[in-house]
């Protein structure tokens, strides 16, 4: 004599359905999530590369300010669409700028200067970034 038939199998076999979509969905979710993450990364790094070649290129440029109320801002074309870069330059007055040293006598003196350079590098979405860089400056009196 046959037994009847329950059906366990197919109970069983929808509860493990269910149970591998939902580790699907959160596996998708996972994914999403490290998606926008990279994003970010790369405008924030599009961003510092910005900030960084704007520095670089007024280090370059040598367009020193000659007193601490002038200061020379710069916007630097960047190849990346939708990232741009500015640097701003300023000459940091009153903080030890000593006369320095003279060669031998009627020679010429020599003076410290320091400068500040801001930089500012944007990408899209808002990632900014800012730089600044100190910059010490030996040169010749007059």
């Amino acid at each position: 004599m046959r037994r009847p038939q329950r059906g366990a199998a197919l109970a069983i076999a929808l509860i493990l359905l269910a149970a591998l979509a939902l580790l699907s969905l959160a596996g998708l979710g996972s994914a999403a999530v490290a998606f926008v993450v990279a994003s970010h990364d790369l405008r924030r790094a599009q961003a510092f590369e910005a900030a960084e070649r704007a520095t670089l290129a007024v280090l370059a440029g040598r367009n020193w300010p000659a007193s601490g109320a002038g200061a020379t801002a710069t916007v630097m074309p960047v190849a990346t669409p939708g990232v741009e870069a500015s640097a701003q330059v300023s000459r940091i007055d009153g903080r030890g700028q000593p006369v320095g040293f003279s060669l031998g006598e009627g020679g010429a003196g020599f003076t410290l200067q320091h400068y500040a350079v801001t930089a500012t590098g944007r990408a899209p979405l808002g990632a900014t970034v800012v730089l600044e860089q100190g910059i010490a400056v030996l040169q010749a009196t007059p």
